[in-house]
Order: structure tokens, then C-alpha cells, then sequence
């Protein structure tokens, strides 16, 4: 935390202060060193007045000596008094002393030179006045004719030098003046220059520091800061508002006190010591501190402590600023718990999850992600990058089928930082992760990588089971086909020889035999039902089944179903009530035609003698789909079997009945409807009826046109005229015998049997015939192989080929088509389509194709 700028403040006003001290000093300088010269230059020119006064009275004494010298030598020529003379002649000698002391002063170099020269001249030993005076004072003493020279001429010359002497002392006397004068205008020039040099300058200074100074205090003061300033000893001598009004204490209480007042039993002993160890060495200490108020309450405090030192690095006392953070410390507190949640949740989490920032480095992890990756578990610390954990995991070998560790880690750091999608990693140790990164709105990635082990040996136990289930439902499908296969060849000597009893020509049967053929017919019409039934089951389970979505009248549909269960309903005595219905579903023909045909069969077959069947029809709430309503008025079923309605085989106790029936086509009806978007339901009250719904999806395509669906019986053709050569390849003999004696009905029609394909290619290739009748399964080459070597001779190639086979498979049809061959013909063989199939391609057959299709024009 940066602290105010009181060290620049105080380097601000000690650099002023520096400063002013020089200024100040050179100023003091200056104006003493003035003052000297001032006073030198003074005291010189009072010494020189001084010298000048002692020169002006020795020349205005030396008047009065030589007037009393000539009135005391006058004294003496007329004294007679002996004691009176010597009286005289001791004053002339002091007289005479005092001149030459007087001639001696204004004849030296102290006198100014003009002056001493005009004193030396009237003192000259030979020629001087004065000296010639008192050399006549002294022979007229001596002798009494001489008189007494008169001073009036030398009083005259020392006038003249006293006057000299008073002009030149007048000079002087104006030369101080002016010398007061120059020295007094210096000094006050000089006090002007250091006032607007020195004083005015830092008086404008020290104001601007004053009013920094000011503007600090007041900031110190209005700080949202607290605070506190101490002496050396921490005892407070400073606190500013904030301080006092989040202490609660005033500043007289503070003052004088210690900071130990805010302290709280919050704060670790450890954080103080800290403090004062940092702070007695000088240095700043900066955290956080719980203190408390002086109600007891306790509020955070993010604390900036700093020792104030001396010049000479002495600790004088000791700034603290203190910033309220007890919001933001509640906020941390909260955030914590939050973490604290955030880290339990990640912790819970059974996978493994890391969070990097966005510069790549790890942030936070739960175990699991130290439990996945062993191998560099020693390396997951807060700051390690994902490069690195990525890099030292490849080169200890943690993960599995890693040829090329730089492709490897180049592209796991591609899919890191691209952070979309997922991707799957097997660990050296077998484990096999599910990977996903993330980036988070800050830039950086949340890592998390589930264990999936589990879900891949599941995956494999199901591609195993998968596997074996696929290789169960070939087994079965193989075998339902063997067995389909070999129950229909069976049955197609039993079925056909059957019905060429019934319809030979010229060998009526009695009715006992016709009975008995009846009953033939009846139970292979049943086994072959059940057969079908049965494949149809397998195909259904195994997702073999297609269909076929397209429009179709519902009405024409039912009317084609109830022509197929008429007879039965009729030799039963059982009505029918159908509906007139206009509605258009969208179903497979062929599949809704078998799901219809299968409620109406079992409402014929379980109703009660004499009873009825109601057939209804109405669209559902949503207009989606149509309801079809088969009821009958049999003995219903049980309440306690119900719940075993569609579960295939299982006939639910009607098998100990002479009813005839499977237990599977209730179960092939529902998965039917619902393969075509329906669904089936049922209602039934035991010993009232049963009520079975069949829902259609409807079309509702408008103006829609569908050719009706006829139900008549297909027209029946004069199979006397038929003619044309026919080679049959079968190597069944029951079923060649039963070939010959159709073929013998139609006396027109040469036949060829061959019973294996390669002379049935030899006799095609050699007779060149109408129509080809060829069993697929044949030994040697089959029909399929025999197909595609006449459709690759251009002699043969025109030749209509139909297939005969007892496999009943769902794509036994579309294959054999692609194959080449024209049509395929499903064992057992039912005459009249057989018959249908001569008449197609046979002469005769096609003429009255041609004739009803000129008439129909």
C-alpha cells in the first residue's frame, strides 16, 4: 500500500530551508563585510579627524606659545625679583618645549604633506620665522639691547597654517559626511538587494511551503485514511479525524497514549512481533490488523507503518496509515466459504477437474485428478503449466500408444487450447479417459477428464455380447432358414399334391377322400402359416424388417381384409358390421394389410358361435392418427392374463383348445404398427368380449387420389391355352413329380427337367425355351450362378428365369431380382400362381393378356 507523500513534503521544506540558510548566510556575509569596510572606511576617516583636531590645536596654540613666550620674555626684562625671572625663564622653557612638540607633530608625515611642508619652512633652522623668532627671544634675554622681537608677522604665518589647516580639517570634516553618507546608502542598498535576493524570494517560499503544508495537514487530516503519528516511544501525539471516528476515542484520549489502545485479543502475538522487529530495523511493515473501538466493537484494518528517522538514520517517531477493510474482509470471509464450497463440490466429483489461468498455469484440483494421473503427481502444484505436466507425463510413459511424443504433446496442446470437443486417452496403465477442455471468460481453461474404464469393458463385453448375439441371431436366422427350408419342401409335395387332387381333371374324389384332402390342405395351410409366422418373428427381432410409408384408403384396405375372413366368419354364423370410412393412412400395404387381417382373423377364430364382430373408425383428439376398432363378443380374456397379451408363443390357455393358432401374431401386430408409427392397444371384459385398436398415422395431404383396392379374387385364366416349352432345373424328385403332373393339366406346354443347374444350362442353351422355372438351391452350381451365366449369353440372355425357393427370407425377393431373375416363386407352390406366371410368359397366356387390355381400350 503506497503512503502519502509526507517524505517528499519534508525533502520539499528541508531543501527550502537549505536554501534559505545559504541565501542567508551569503547575505549575512555580505552586509557584514560591508559593515566592516562601512566601518574601516569611518573609523579611518575619524582617526584622520581626530589627527587633524590635534594638528588644528597644536597651529592655533602655537599662536598662544609665541605671544606668551614674547609676553613672559617681556615679563622678564622688566622683572627685577630674581625668584620672578627664574619663574619666567622656567615658563619660557616649558613654552618652548610645548612648540617644539607642537613643530614636531605638524612637520611629521600624519599632517597631510602640503601643511607640514608650510610648518617645516616656518620652523627651518636658518630661515624659518619661527625658529628665527625664539633665536631672538633667546639673545634678547641674554642681552638687554636686544629687544623683544615682536609676534605680529610670525602670528601672521601661523594664522595662514592654522587656516591652512582649519580648510584642510573642513574637508575632512566633509569627506566623513559624505563617507556616513556613501556607507549608510550601501548598507541600505545592500539590506535592498538581500530582501529582494534573499528575504522577499524565500518569504514567498516558505509561504508556498506553508501553504503546502496547510494543504497536507488538511489532507492528513480529511484523509479516508486513519492516521497516527508517535514519538519514538509510540506514544501518540497525532491522530486525524478518520482515527478519531473510527476509534470512537477523542484526540485527548489518544494523546499520550499508545496504538496498544486499538489493540484486540484477534490479532496473533506472531503479527506483532513481526511488526516491531520489521519496524526497529528501519523498514516499513505493511498487514492487516483486527482492532477494536472503544464500544468493544472490532473492525479490519489494512495498516502501513513507517519509522520517521533523522538525518543521521535515528528513529524519531513512527507514521502509521490504516485503511478500513472489514467489508472487504467480510467479503473474503464469505468468497471463502463459497471456495470452501466450490473446493468440497470439485472435491465430490468423482472425476478428475484442474483449473488453469490464462497463461496456462495451474490454479486448483481435486485428488481424483492426482489419483488419475500417478505418473506426475509429484508435479501437480499450484503454477506448473499444462505444457510442462503434459510434456513430463508423455516422457515418463503415463499415457499408452504414444509413438511420437512431440506430435503427441503438439496436438494434446492444440485441443488444450482450441478447447472444444472431446476426445478419448488410454493411460499406460489401462485406464481410459474422456476428455474435455474448457476455456473460462478470463482466458483460461477448466481441464476435466472422466474415467470411462468401466463404460469401454462394458463396451467391449457388449461388442463381445454384440458379437455373440449377432452370431445367435445368424445361427438362428440360419437355422430358422434350414429348418424354413426343409419344412417347405415337405410341404410342397404335400400342398401341391393336394391340390392337384382337388382340381385333376376327369378323377373326382368321393367325399371321404375330398374330406381327407381337406383336412391335408387345412394342416399344411396351418404349418405354413406358423412358418411364416415364426420367420416373420425372427426378422422383427432382428431388425431385418422394412417398410414401406404411403398413402392408403383405410376403407379399401379393410374391405381387401374382410374378403380373406368372410368364408370363416360365415361358417361360423358370426355378422359383421363394417364402417364406411374415407380416411387415408399412411402405413405399408403389405404390413397393414397383415396387422387388419390378424385382429379380424382372431375375432373369427375366438369369438363365440352365433356372435358378431364390430369394426369401427375415428380420429383422435390430436387429428394425427385414426383409431381402427375391432370388437367381438367371445368369452374375453382373463384379468390376471392380460398383462401376457403380446408376449410371443403364448396363447394364454387357449392352446388346450381346438383352436387353431400360434401365440405370436398379437406379438408381430405390435411391433408391425408400431415399426409404422401406430400403436395397438386392447380392452377386454371377461365373458363379454374383447375390443382390440389399431392407430394409423393419417394423411392429410388434400386433394389425394389412390386407385381402390379391388376385392374380387384375381381373374381367372383358360390355362387350357396356354403353350409354349418350359425347362424346369430341380433336383427335389417329390417336387419334380408334382411339376410333371401340373404340367401334365396343360397339355400345350412342352416341359424339360433337369435336376442340376449345369444341364439345365446345356438343355436351355440347346432348346432355347419360353420360360425357365430354376430352384436356387441346387448341387454344384446354384441357381444364382446359373442366372448370371444366361444373362451373360446374349442366346439366353432374353429368357425370362423364375426362381423356386423354400427360403421364406426377407430379402430372399429383392436378391433374387438383382440377380436376374424375373420373379421369384416362394415354396410351397400355390397352382393358381404358378398358373399366373405360365400366363405371363407363355403363348396363350400373353394373348389373353392382349385381348383384355384391347378390350379394356
Amino acid at each position: 500500500m503506497r503512503q502519502p507523500r509526507c517524505p517528499d513534503q519534508r525533502t520539499i521544506l528541508e531543501h527550502t530551508l537549505r536554501i534559505l540558510d545559504q541565501r542567508s548566510f551569503i547575505a549575512i556575509t555580505v552586509f557584514l563585510l560591508s559593515g566592516m569596510i562601512g566601518f574601516f572606511v569611518l573609523y579611518n576617516a575619524m582617526s584622520n579627524q581626530k589627527e587633524d583636531g590635534d594638528a588644528l590645536r597644536y597651529a592655533g596654540r602655537q599662536e598662544v606659545l609665541f605671544q606668551s613666550i614674547a609676553a613672559e620674555a617681556l615679563r622678564l626684562r622688566g622683572s627685577t625679583s630674581a625668584p620672578e625671572q627664574q619663574t619666567s625663564l622656567q615658563t619660557i622653557q616649558n613654552l618652548r618645549a610645548e612648540l617644539a612638540e607642537g613643530s614636531t607633530y605638524l612637520t611629521s608625515d600624519i599632517v597631510p604633506v602640503q601643511i607640514a611642508t608650510y610648518y617645516a619652512n616656518l620652523w627651518h633652522t636658518e630661515t624659518g620665522e619661527a625658529f628665527l623668532f625664539l633665536k631672538t627671544i633667546e639673545r634678547a634675554l641674554s642681552d638687554p639691547t636686544v629687544p623683544i622681537p615682536q609676534p605680529s608677522p610670525l602670528l601672521e604665518q601661523l594664522d595662514t597654517g592654522a587656516k591652512m589647516y582649519l580648510a584642510h580639517y573642513q574637508g575632512e570634516i566633509h569627506h566623513l559626511e559624505w563617507s556616513i553618507i556613501g556607507v549608510t546608502l550601501v548598507q541600505l542598498l545592500l539590506v535592498a538587494v538581500i530582501y529582494a535576493t534573499v528575504l522577499k524570494p524565500m518569504r514567498k517560499t516558505v509561504h508556498q511551503q506553508m501553504r503546502r503544508m496547510q494543504l497536507f495537514s488538511k489532507a492528513v487530516e480529511q484523509s479516508g485514511s486513519m492516521v497516527v503519528v508517535t514519538d519514538a516511544n509510540s506514544v501518540i501525539s497525532y491522530a486525524n479525524q478518520r482515527t478519531i471516528a473510527y476509534s470512537g476515542y477523542q484526540l485527548d484520549e489518544l494523546v499520550g497514549q499508545t496504538p496498544r489502545l486499538f489493540q484486540s485479543d484477534k490479532t496473533s502475538p506472531h503479527i506483532y512481533k513481526s511488526l516491531w522487529q520489521t519496524l526497529e530495523k528501519g523498514e516499513v511493515w505493511e498487514g492487516e490488523l483486527q482492532n477494536r473501538r472503544k464500544d468493544g466493537s472490532l473492525y479490519w484494518v489494512q495498516a502501513t507503518i513507517s519509522p520517521i528517522k533523522t538525518e543521521q538514520g535515528v528513529i524519531e517517531g513512527y507514521l502509521s496509515i490504516e485503511h478500513d477493510i472489514t467489508i472487504v474482509k467480510q467479503a473474503l470471509e464469505e468468497n471463502e466459504e463459497v471456495r470452501e464450497q466450490l473446493l468440497t463440490a470439485i472435491e465430490a466429483i468423482d472425476d478428475a477437474f484442474a483449473l488453469f489461468d490464462k497463461n496456462e498455469r495451474l490454479i486448483l484440483w481435486n485428488s481424483r485428478c492426482q489419483m488419475i494421473f500417478h505418473g506426475v503427481q509429484d508435479l501437480i502444484r499450484p503454477g506448473i503449466t499444462f505444457e510442462e505436466l503434459l510434456r513430463e507425463g508423455a516422457r515418463r510413459g503415463q499415457y499408452s500408444g504414444v509413438d511420437d511424443q512431440e506430435q503427441f504433446v503438439r496436438q494434446r496442446l492444440e485441443s488444450f487450447r482450441t478447447a472444444e470437443g472431446e476426445f478419448e486417452v488410454q493411460l499406460a496403465n489401462g485406464t481410459w479417459l474422456l476428455g474435455a477442455d474448457r476455456k473460462t471468460v478470463d482466458g483460461g481453461r477448466v481441464m476435466l477428464r472422466i474415467d470411462i474404464t468401466r463404460i469401454k469393458e462394458a463396451e467391449e463385453a457388449l461388442r463381445v455380447a454384440k458379437g455373440q448375439a449377432d452370431a445367435a441371431n445368424q445361427a438362428k436366422s440360419a437355422f430358422l432358414s434350414s429348418m424354413s427350408h426343409e419344412l417347405r419342401t415337405p410341404l410342397n409335395a404335400i400342398l401341391g399334391f393336394a391340390q392337384m387332387m382337388q382340381i385333376m381333371p376327369g378323377e373326382s374324389l368321393t367325399k371321404q377322400q375330398d374330406k381327407c384332402v381337406n383336412h391335408i390342405l387345412k394342416g399344411g395351410q396351418h404349418l405354413l402359416e406358423l412358418i411364416n409366422e415364426v420367420l416373420d418373428l425372427a426378422k422383427i427381432e432382428a431388425g431385418k424388417v422394412e417398410v414401406s410409408i404411403e398413402p392408403l384408403h383405410l376403407g379399401d384396405l379393410l374391405a381387401e381384409c374382410l374378403s380373406l375372413v368372410t368364408g370363416s366368419a360365415q361358417a361360423r354364423n358370426i355378422a359383421i358390421h363394417t364402417p364406411k370410412t374415407t380416411c387415408i393412412i399412411r402405413a405399408d400395404h403389405t404390413r397393414a394389410r397383415q396387422v387388419i387381417l390378424n385382429l379380424l382373423s382372431n375375432a373369427v377364430k375366438y369369438n363365440s358361435l352365433n356372435g358378431s364382430i364390430s369394426i369401427t373408425t375415428h380420429l383422435l383428439d390430436d387429428g394425427d392418427r385414426v383409431r381402427l376398432t375391432v370388437s367381438d363378443t367371445g368369452p374375453g380374456i382373463p384379468l390376471e392374463k392380460q398383462g401376457d397379451m403380446f408376449k410371443p408363443f403364448n396363447r394364454l390357455g387357449a392352446e388346450t383348445s381346438d383352436i387353431e393358432g400360434t401365440g405370436i401374431g398379437l406379438s408381430i401386430t405390435r411391433q408391425l404398427i408400431r415399426l409404422m408409427g401406430g400403436e395397438i392397444s386392447f380392452v377386454s371384459v371377461p365373458g363379454k368380449g374383447s375390443a382390440f385398436s389399431l392407430d394409423f398415422l393419417t394423411h392429410t395431404s388434400p386433394g389425394i387420389s389412390l386407385p381402390a383396392i379391388s376385392d374380387s379374387t384375381p381373374v381367372e385364366r383358360l390355362y387350357a391355352d396356354l403353350a409354349g416349352t418350359v425347362v424346369c432345373v430341380e433336383d427335389n424328385p417329390a417336387n419334380i413329380t408334382l411339376l410333371e403332373m401340373i404340367f401334365s393339366s396343360v397339355p400345350r406346354i412342352s416341359v424339360s427337367i433337369a435336376t442340376s443347374a449345369e444341364d439345365g444350362l446345356e438343355i436351355i442353351g440347346r432348346t432355347l425355351p419360353d420360360l425357365v422355372l430354376m430352384d436356387v438351391n441346387l448341387p454344384g452350381i446354384s441357381g444364382f450362378e446359373a442366372v448370371e451365366e444366361l444373362r451373360k449369353d446374349p442366346t439366353t440372355s432374353h429368357i425370362p428365369v423364375v426362381a423356386m425357393t423354400a427360403n421364406a427370407a426377407n430379402n430372399i425377393i429383392p436378391r433374387g431380382l438383382s440377380a436376374g431373375f424375373t420373379s421369384v416363386l416362394i415354396k410351397p407352390i400355390v397352382i393358381p400362381d404358378l398358373m399366373n406366371i405360365l400366363a405371363n410368359h407363355l403363348q396363350g397366356g400373353r394373348d389373353a393378356n392382349d385381348s383384355s387390355a384391347s378390350a379394356a381400350e
